[in-house]
């Protein structure tokens, strides 16, 4: 997977690219949740059922809040 140090020409503060990688990689696991369940659906295989793929995307959303207060914090934004 590429990381977030990858796209740019200038340095990037160890920090910042330890909370983007961390955003980056859950955004990942987000979409691969998602398409898996789309799968499912689509093959009609009841494999995964709709209280597991919420449950799947309450954790990633909560920890895609976590990284951006983090960041925040970091940089003293206020959201």
């Amino acid at each position: 997977m590429s990381k977030v140090g990858d796209f740019i020409d200038e340095p990037i503060i160890i920090e910042d690219e330890a909370i983007v990688n961390r955003f980056a990689t859950t955004s990942s696991q987000l979409q691969h949740f998602t398409e898996q369940y789309q799968d499912a659906q689509l093959a009609a295989d009841a494999n995964i059922s709709a209280a597991e793929f919420c449950t799947q995307v309450v954790e990633c959303m909560r920890e895609l809040n976590a990284a951006l207060c983090d960041f925040a914090k970091y940089h003293k934004i206020q959201i």
